[in-house]
């Protein structure tokens, strides 16, 4: 394996399972294709519904901290009147 190119899924992979990584550098095959398509398709829509939420929770903090600028602005303006 001299001179071999690791690859970043090769590294996840090893570091997930030593024994699969191993396996699948002499071509063995997976037991079950499909339990692990459908486990890949599993993982990509939690991935996506965690990027949702960070995303959801990015705007919720943007929207209070617009929320406290206003009032905090608008604070300013009526003590200014007066």
């Amino acid at each position: 394996m001299a001179g071999k190119i690791l690859r970043a899924a090769e590294i996840g992979t090893y570091l997930y399972c030593a024994r699969a990584w191993w396996y699948a550098q002499g071509g063995a095959q997976h037991g079950a294709p499909q339990r692990l398509q459908d486990g890949e398709l599993w993982h990509r829509g939690l991935n996506r519904a965690v990027l949702k939420i960070v995303a959801l929770r990015l705007a919720g903090g943007a929207a209070i901290l617009g929320a406290l600028v206003s009032l905090a602005l608008y604070l300013t303006r009526l003590l200014l009147v007066q």
